[in-house]
């Protein structure tokens, strides 16, 4: 959901995008760990 706003301000697009990649790097190691956990807890059990 983009605002108008963020268009009008120059070189405010690269500071969204990175914001956005890494939010989404972020979000993807966090859903890795999760994984590797439940992972992790079936071998234990």
């Amino acid at each position: 959901m983009r605002r108008i706003i963020d268009s009008i301000r120059p070189g405010r697009d690269e500071e969204i995008h990175r914001t956005r990649r890494a939010a989404a790097t972020a979000e993807q190691r966090h859903a890795q760990a999760r994984q590797t956990a439940i992972a992790t807890q079936g071998i234990l059990r």
